[in-house]
């Protein structure tokens, strides 16, 4: 058995490499006969269409069946040949439009089934199957039921799918075009497309089919996806199709003795059919986009000036800014009711002119609240770090995903002397159906190897980036003030580390490296800052380790909590940043001191390689030696210095939070789609009774207008 599938295509790029691996992964016992007609795009249409060709070439041998070349595949590992065989074929030349392409398609084809699949839909997985098994000798149609879909690839509404009859199609074409397949024979007893029409020639195609009376036979199963946005050619020209179809109804009505009574009785089709595209245009509004619900808790730390704004809130906020920038989301924010006021007060301070929707737990849970109807058409709930909410979780139509960062709580529990309540609590919420992005590809591997509950195929690694406030500012005037602003010295060289004073760190062994560095090569006018908020009993803990502490303790420098605003200089006038930590999930301090020109020395365990790459000096956290011939590799070696800075400068290139978001958002889409993909029952339609009596009336009025028309 042989199905042909006729694509018609111009401009779809956008689209068109879904349409083509929905055939291409057709499986079963058949072959396909695939053909695009391209009217030469302007796009990167044709280079998709080439690369599934030279994708078809790799992996396949060509072979000949009664004079026919087909693809059969050699690669058992390849996903797009999982039939007997596939004739892949396409041109890429002009043409008198859409019903014109397919015409050539049909006329190229072979098969004994044929079908046209636009270049913005898709077949469901595996339907070839339920098609070859259908008595086209007996019927010239087969049809199914259809989904609209929206322009990322979200479930809209079931298309509504009748019967086929002048009765149901004097109110609406009931029949979901992809869904469509019919004999060869077709062709040859009824003619091709009409190029008449613009649009709807589909619809005229079925008509004069009942005109000749074929007979067309009902599959239960979902077997397409019709894409619905406001951009696709019906929605953007509705009197062009709105003409199109008064002017072939009115060749096939004209001579119709329709029973009137029998045509009241097809009223419901007209009900069902208005309150679908009613239903169906609303959802578009929203639809062609990802309806995120973002948990903004962390986010309140905004107002904080010390350890609360650290690295996970850095993320959290530069997630957040880079999503609200992004077309295809419907942003609305999650916290919790007695938070949502101090929440707002930050968003007006931060964004004057943009308002956001705030939604709460009582707005979950409550039907009657306004809100409720959002929750419903929510697509993703997204956490940059706290667990999911009670009310979220229960929600089954919700996609959850959550920011996973490290698991050192679990692995090194002797760090955290105050208990992560919040931490442990992410961790044990953690379950197989949820998602998750790792900050970094350790991370991942931490999380599988320490998380038992966790799904790996459920993690996706998004590396992190930094802000553009980052950059190398080498201005002397305002370093001046800067420095003044923190009561620093102005005259000092200086090595700069920025982090959390504890153990995990590593800054007791940095400090003393760094003394032991001075104190050999008679070093005095550099000192050590360290930035960042910190723990009370360092100090004491270092004088404790060190015996020549009192000697040097004015070369070190607590700078403590940090502006934002400040980093850059702080970063750029160092002679070397240092962070030689035992373990991090990601290591951002490295990415921002890289962005500022700074030649960075670090460890080489856990996620920072895949920070630093070979930007910069990877030492054993544990060596002290190492870490002080780094020192001097690069305060002694000014062409070296340089060397790294722009390899710091390159190397920080690769990352950026745009990226970030890109995988994420693909991420999601890939699993709204994934989640539609699911096999769909069919829905029972029954008569819509509307109690709007304006409604009703405006339907009576329709309705006699109509058969007068027929009359």
């Amino acid at each position: 058995m042989i199905l042909s599938i006729i694509t018609p295509s111009y401009n779809q790029g956008e689209f068109i490499e879904e349409t083509i691996q929905s055939i291409l992964s057709q499986e079963g016992d058949f072959f396909i006969d695939y053909i695009i007609i391209d009217g030469e795009s302007k796009d990167e249409t044709v280079n998709i269409i080439k690369k599934y060709e030279f994708l078809l070439k790799k992996n396949c041998e060509e072979k000949k069946i009664d004079g026919k070349l087909f693809y059969i595949s050699k690669n058992k590992n390849f996903k797009w040949n999982n039939c007997n065989g596939i004739s892949y074929r396409w041109v890429s030349e002009k043409d008198k439009g859409q019903a014109d392409a397919i015409n050539k398609g049909i006329k190229k084809s072979f098969g004994e089934i044929i079908s046209w699949l636009n270049s913005d839909d898709l077949y469901y997985e595996d339907i070839f199957k339920i098609i070859i098994k259908q008595n086209f000798k007996k019927y010239d149609f087969c049809y199914g039921n259809g989904m609209w879909i929206s322009k990322i690839g979200k479930n809209l509404l079931p298309y509504p799918t009748f019967k086929p009859s002048f009765y149901s199609f004097f109110y609406q074409c009931t029949l979901c075009q992809p869904t469509v397949f019919f004999s060869r024979k077709v062709f040859f007893e009824i003619g091709f497309l009409s190029n008449e029409y613009y649009c709807g020639f589909d619809f005229e195609y079925w008509m004069r089919a009942l005109f000749f009376n074929k007979k067309f036979f009902y599959v239960n199963n979902y077997l397409a996806k019709s894409r619905m946005y406001f951009e696709n050619k019906s929605l953007a020209n509705q009197d062009t199709v709105n003409n199109d179809i008064a002017t072939f109804k009115n060749k096939y009505y004209k001579n119709l003795k329709l029973n009137k009574n029998k045509l009241k009785k097809f009223m419901y089709v007209h009900s069902e059919t208005f309150d679908r595209v009613q239903k169906m245009n609303y959802k578009l509004k929203t639809g062609g986009k990802i309806n995120m619900l973002f948990d903004a808790t962390v986010i309140l730390n905004d107002s904080q000036s010390d350890g609360g704004r650290s690295g996970i809130f850095f993320v959290a906020w530069n997630v957040f800014n880079t999503i609200l920038n992004r077309k295809e989301i419907n942003l609305y924010l999650y916290c919790s009711k007695n938070k949502a006021n101090d929440l707002r007060k930050i968003l007006d301070k931060k964004f004057k002119y943009k308002k956001f929707k705030i939604i709460t737990e009582k707005d979950i849970n409550s039907q009657k609240n306004k809100n409720f109807f959002d929750i419903e058409n929510i697509d993703i709930y997204f956490s940059p770090v706290f667990k999911i909410p009670k009310e979220i979780k229960k929600r089954n139509n919700i996609i959850k995903y959550t920011i996973i960062y490290d698991t050192i709580l679990l692995m090194f529990p002797e760090y955290f002397p105050k208990k992560q309540d919040w931490l442990l609590e992410m961790i044990d919420e953690i379950n197989e159906n949820d998602y998750y992005f790792a900050i970094s590809k350790n991370t991942k591997n931490d999380f599988i190897k320490y998380v038992d509950k966790i799904n790996p195929k459920n993690i996706k690694v998004t590396h992190l980036a930094v802000s553009e406030n980052f950059y190398c500012d080498k201005n002397k005037e305002k370093r001046k003030y800067i420095f003044k602003k923190y009561k620093l010295p102005i005259d000092k060289k200086y090595v700069f580390s920025l982090c959390t004073l504890e153990p995990r760190k590593n800054l007791i062994m940095s400090v003393k490296s760094f003394i032991d560095f001075i104190d050999k090569n008679k070093i005095n006018d550099l000192v050590f800052l360290l930035g960042g908020s910190h723990w009370d009993e360092f100090l004491s803990k270092l004088e404790k380790e060190m015996a020549n502490f009192n000697k040097y303790k004015n070369k070190i420098i607590r700078v403590g909590y940090i502006d934002d605003e400040d980093l850059s200089i702080f970063y750029s006038f160092s002679e070397f940043f240092v962070y030689p930590s035992l373990h991090e999930g990601f290591g951002l301090p490295v990415l921002e001191a890289m962005k500022c020109g700074v030649p960075v020395i670090t460890s080489n365990n856990s996620s920072l390689p895949e920070v630093i790459g070979e930007a910069g000096i990877m030492i054993n956290p544990k060596s002290k030696d190492e870490l002080i011939k780094s020192f001097e590799k690069i305060y002694f070696n000014k062409n070296f210095k340089i060397e790294l800075s722009k390899k710091g400068l390159e190397r920080v290139k690769l990352f950026s939070w745009e990226k970030t978001v890109d995988i994420m958002i693909n991420d999601m889409l890939d699993k709204i789609k994934n989640k539609n993909n699911r096999p769909h029952k069919r829905e029972k339609i029954t008569k819509v009774i509307l109690n709007n009596k304006f409604c009703r009336l405006a339907q009576k009025v329709w309705h006699a207008i109509r058969l007068k028309k027929i009359k």
